[in-house]
């Protein structure tokens, strides 16, 4: 296919992929209204049953670890938040779109799943903006639960060529640079575009779209900074294939002022969590 026509394919495919139903979004509408009570989101979310199901088995999962077994919605959202409930409401969505295999990208034997690999790099995000006090730890999550979704596109464009790819990765060049040179796009700026086209807010759409090149966020910088070290902290934890990844430039890490130090106290508190995190999935 002519490279032209590919990219016009590509971006097509993105305008009709919708990520949630009309009654999730009610309820993330309802978590985002101030004016909103416990009540009100609590009976957006029971209008769909099969959200309703995966809250409560993600609320109970080992993550959270909570004292008491919770029973019912009413008692989740009293119990964690609306933001908590947010985040807990992206994840059992992000799901269906991020349970799916990868059929092009390059992979290795027991290789971790994309959504393993999601999920490890969203509560990586998560420990690292609390340690760097920003401004919405759930943001991050979020940003980094999504970080990749631009894959689920380009994977059934890569899959015609995965031979080409694992050549180029063999010669030493970073992935997004190979997607770049065969399709016009990288996985990250098409993730950005699906974040724009899905109404996602500036942070999260700027923390997927630049999670391989921060320096060039446009304002939400330090959360694009959380998002790429989450990334190259779970390709080190929990690495979803055999292609090559950055590690994180020391220049960076003195940016946003943390140290090496700072970096393995993540870095085991990740590596700890990490059975309790894949409960989720």
């Amino acid at each position: 296919m002519e490279k032209k026509l590919q990219i016009e394919e590509i971006l097509k495919r993105i305008k009709f992929l919708k990520p949630i139903s009309g009654a999730t979004a009610k309820v993330i509408q309802a978590l985002d209204n101030p004016e909103s009570s416990a009540e009100d989101i609590k009976d957006a979310i029971l209008l769909d049953p099969a959200l309703t199901a995966d809250v409560l088995r993600i609320v109970n999962s080992a993550y959270f670890a909570l004292r008491q077994r919770v029973a019912n919605v009413k008692h989740a959202v009293a119990l964690l938040g609306r933001k908590t409930i947010k985040k807990i409401i992206f994840t059992a969505r992000a799901g269906t779109l991020l349970k799916r295999n990868l059929e092009g990208y390059p992979t290795q034997e027991n290789a971790n799943t994309l959504w393993e690999h999601s999920l490890v790099t969203a509560v990586s995000a998560e420990i690292i903006a609390e340690k760097l006090q920003y401004k919405d730890k759930e943001l991050a999550y979020i940003g980094g639960l999504l970080h990749d979704i631009g894959k689920i596109i380009l994977d059934q464009y890569v899959k015609d060529v995965t031979q080409k790819v694992e050549a180029e990765l063999a010669k030493g060049k970073e992935l997004t640079q190979i997607e770049k040179e065969l399709f016009g796009y990288d996985h990250a700026e098409l993730g950005g575009i699906m974040a724009e086209n899905w109404q996602l807010t500036l942070p999260i759409k700027e923390a997927i779209a630049y999670h391989h090149s921060p320096t060039e966020a446009s304002k939400e910088v330090m959360i694009a900074f959380i998002a790429y070290m989450a990334n190259n902290l779970a390709n080190f934890i929990c690495p979803l294939g055999n292609y090559h990844t950055q590690s994180t430039d020391p220049a960076v890490l003195q940016h946003i002022g943390l140290n090496d130090a700072d970096m393995e106290e993540i870095t085991l508190k990740i590596i700890a969590k990490k059975e309790e995190i894949l409960t989720i999935a």
